[in-house]
């Protein structure tokens, strides 16, 4: 029995072995262009099939991008913080570089302030992207990479409304993102 299992599990051995575990650092400029920070971390799992990727984030929203996908928002800015947990299947590969399809799950805190008054509302909630991206190393033999991606978040657990004053900040139906991720692979 033993035997068995050793000879039907040997190909997948010989197979993760010849392509190990990818570690990678990476940050995506966006939040940096809206007064916040980004810093990703992950690994490609051994066979290259699959990554996983976890990050923390920050930005600040302007009224007219919450307003953009959320028209009820009007006079609000607000200050965006989060962590995300991802999964991707590298569905289509050439070289080095894939086609990624996969999911990020986003556990967000939007601190809500209104024109003119003082305080904040929090809403705090949990998002379910379904994501595509594409993996692309533009240099031979070195481990820069580009991750341009488009996705949609949709709130799944978390509160729905927040008061400032007399006014109500509306958490986002829709959570539109589309970005670059620049990293390096190690």
């Amino acid at each position: 029995m033993r035997l068995a299992l050793l000879l039907a599990l040997a190909p997948l051995a010989a197979f993760a072995e010849s392509t190990p575990a990818h570690f990678y650092v990476a940050a995506d400029p966006l939040p940096y262009a809206l007064h916040g920070f980004s810093i990703h971390g992950g690994v490609v799992l051994p066979g290259g099939r699959f990554s996983v990727e976890s990050a923390l984030f920050s930005s600040r929203l302007s009224e007219s991008l919450l307003t953009l996908v959320e028209p009820g928002n009007q006079g609000f800015t607000a200050d965006l913080k989060g962590i995300t947990v991802e999964g991707y299947w590298h569905a289509v590969q050439w070289t080095r570089n894939a086609l990624l399809l996969g999911a990020q799950f986003h556990f967000d805190r939007f601190a809500a302030h209104y024109a003119g008054e003082t305080g904040e509302g929090r809403v705090d909630q949990i998002y379910a992207f379904p994501t595509v991206a594409f993996l692309a190393f533009p240099f031979d033999g070195a481990g820069f990479f580009v991750k341009p991606f488009v996705s949609a978040g949709l709130p799944l657990l978390g509160s729905r409304t927040a008061e400032v004053g007399a006014h109500t900040f509306h958490q986002l139906r829709v959570f539109p993102l589309a970005t670059v991720v620049l990293g390096w692979e190690f």
